[in-house]
C-alpha cells in the first residue's frame, strides 16, 4: 500500500508527535498505545478510508477516551495535532475522544445529536463526521480485538 506524499508526510509528523508525547511507552491492549494507533491507521488505509479518517485513526485517542484514560496529549495540544494531521483528522479524533460512544448509533440514525461523555452536551458533528466516526470506531475495535485477553488472541467473524 503506497501512500501519497502529503499523507506520508502527515503520518511521519504524527508519529514524531506521538513518540514525543510518550505514546510508545503507554501500555494499551498488551502493547503500546503507539502500536494500537498505527495498527488502526493501517487498517483504515487497507479499507481505502479517506486521508482524514486514516490520519484520525493514527491519533484517535490522544486526548483520552471514556474507556482509555491515559492521554498522551491534552486539548491544549490541539494546534500541535492539527499541524501533524490536519484540522479534519484532528476534529474526528477530538470527537472520538469526547463522544459518549454508546450513543453514536442514535446520532447516526438522527435520534439525538452526538453527545459529549463529559457533560452530555451536543458535539459539533456533521453527517459526514458521524459516518467517519462509525468507521473509525469499528477499526479501533477490530484492531485491538486480537490483543485483548478476553479473546484469547482470536478474532470473531466481523465485517469492516
Amino acid at each position: 500500500m503506497s501512500l501519497s506524499a502529503p499523507r506520508a508526510a502527515s503520518r511521519t509528523a504524527a508519529m514524531a508527535l506521538l513518540r514525543e508525547a510518550g505514546a510508545d511507552r503507554i501500555p494499551h491492549s498488551g502493547r503500546t498505545l503507539l502500536d494500537h494507533l498505527v495498527g488502526t491507521a493501517d487498517l483504515l488505509t487497507s479499507w481505502g478510508a479517506p486521508s482524514r479518517v486514516e490520519l484520525a485513526g493514527l491519533v484517535h485517542s490522544v486526548y483520552g477516551t471514556g474507556s482509555f484514560g491515559e492521554a498522551p496529549l491534552a486539548s491544549a495540544d490541539r494546534d500541535r495535532v492539527i499541524a501533524a494531521v490536519g484540522a479534519e483528522a484532528e476534529h474526528l479524533a477530538d470527537l472520538f475522544c469526547h463522544m459518549d460512544r454508546p450513543f453514536l448509533e442514535d446520532a447516526v440514525s438522527g435520534l439525538s445529536p452526538l453527545l459529549s461523555r463529559d457533560d452530555w452536551s451536543a458535539l459539533p458533528a456533521s453527517p459526514q463526521d458521524l459516518e467517519d466516526l462509525t468507521v473509525l470506531v469499528r477499526a479501533n475495535q477490530l484492531e485491538q480485538e486480537p490483543h485483548l485477553p478476553s479473546t484469547g488472541g482470536q478474532t470473531s467473524p466481523s465485517r469492516p
